[in-house]
């Protein structure tokens, strides 16, 4: 039977376990910021994971008809930790530094010890959990950087000898000219791996779905070198824009002691650059799952000798040329809360052999609406071949959130994404 998310982070009762999933932590918030206003509201992922008996700290308040439906499920926690905070200038991590006494009296109150769950782990991740006294399950930051900066990554492959794609590092900001940017030396370089391919994909080193990913080609190399050289990303990888057949990304938990579990392989949905969700099911070929866990798995073990701890997804493309690793999301993975959740529907279901989430918007209305607007497929509990709708903050406001679809097979899956458009629900 396979670890759960939960029970690899803790399964004694004595602990007691202090979600705080916030977005913001991540290097690139401010091109988080500039997509997403309300991206604050996203904390409230932890809530549909979280046991009865954990934490979850939310920076604002949260949805509470939502929360009441996950608990008229048996889902989520009891305690939640909310800062009522409307502002998107602090992090969870710095709010929790500024004003602990919330979190600390409601880890009091448990007489467990705690261990605080990050989305990503830096310095102030380390810092909350030295506050709280908790232990961090996670990384500190210079082993997370060396894994989930896309640069530093493709020399952790090169030294393990895994094949990657061909390209090329390039420093765009120069701190010893005041900030100027390299777009000649940029130019220079895209228009040599143009001449080879049709073309180049630039990647921010440090750039998270999608926030910094730039597509070239030679008609509109300037325009797009401008784009980036605004953006004022300072460090990329310049490599080939392959034909991609499928974007797989493999998931896997390093627990405290470094033991590694593996949960699976999932497909990533994308429009164009966009990254829209994931589908689990019969997805890919035997060729295709023994190469990537046989290289994921030389991965993990690496990392976990080198003391990384926590959530990691490796995201691959397959392509004419070959399976590549391409990037290390060297923390909380967007897929590992809907992970998460179906593990917590297995005992009563069984496996689950298909699922696919994506983001959606739907008219704003408040949770309960939405619930009515769903009746017919909503998860109710009694079985799957259902929608669970998740990551509801927003849906009073701009009617966005992420609708789970559970189901037997990947037909079912298309039937309920259509009975969702005739509901008036959609792909965002």
């Amino acid at each position: 039977m396979k670890t759960s998310i939960r029970a690899a982070i803790s399964s004694s009762y004595d602990d007691v376990v202090v979600y705080a999933m916030d977005v913001m932590a991540e290097p690139c918030r401010n091109a988080f910021l500039k997509k997403n206003p309300y991206i604050q509201a996203k904390c409230s992922r932890a809530l549909p994971i979280a046991s009865r008996q954990d934490i979850v700290v939310l920076a604002q308040k949260p949805n509470q008809e939502y929360l009441e439906w996950l608990r008229s499920l048996g889902l989520g926690p009891e305690v939640v930790v909310s800062y009522d905070y409307t502002d998107a200038k602090l992090s969870l991590s710095e709010l929790i530094i500024r004003d602990p006494k919330p979190v600390l009296d409601a880890i009091k109150a448990t007489g467990r010890d705690p261990i605080l769950v990050p989305f990503f782990s830096g310095k102030l991740e380390e810092k909350a959990a030295e506050i709280l006294g908790a232990r961090l399950f996670a990384s500190k930051e210079e082993i997370t950087m060396r894994f989930f900066n896309k640069e530093n990554f493709k020399k952790e492959c090169a030294s393990l000898h895994i094949p990657l794609i061909e390209g090329v590092s390039q420093q765009l900001r120069d701190d010893s000219q005041k900030g100027s940017l390299s777009a000649s030396n940029l130019e220079m370089v895209v228009s040599e791996l143009l001449d080879k391919y049709t073309s180049v994909i630039v990647r921010g080193t440090e750039g998270s779905a999608g926030s910094s990913l730039y597509t070239i080609e030679r008609e509109r190399l300037k325009a797009t070198i401008g784009e980036i050289i605004e953006q004022g990303e300072e460090r990329v990888l310049i490599e080939p824009f392959l034909d991609v057949i499928a974007s797989p990304n493999d998931q896997w938990i390093i627990g405290e002691e470094g033991q590694v579990h593996h949960f699976g392989l999932t497909a990533q949905l994308f429009e164009g650059l966009r990254h829209m969700g994931n589908l689990k099911g019969q997805y890919f070929s035997d060729r295709v799952v023994e190469y990537i866990t046989q290289i994921s798995t030389k991965i993990a073990l690496h990392m976990s000798e080198l003391g990384y701890r926590g959530v990691m997804g490796v995201d691959y493309i397959v392509a004419g040329d070959g399976i590549f690793p391409i990037e290390n999301n060297a923390r909380m993975n967007g897929s590992s809360f809907t992970i998460a959740i179906e593990q917590a529907l297995e005992p009563r279901h069984g496996e689950i052999p298909c699922w696919k989430f994506f983001k959606a918007k739907t008219e704003p209305c408040s949770f309960k609406e939405l619930c009515k607007r769903m009746e017919p497929i909503l998860y109710d509990g009694t079985g799957i071949n259902a929608v669970f709708p998740y990551d509801c903050d927003t849906v009073p406001l701009n009617g966005a959130f992420t609708p789970i679809i559970f189901a037997e097979d990947l037909y079912h899956i298309e039937h309920l994404e259509s009975a969702l458009r005739e509901l008036g629900i959609a792909r965002e």
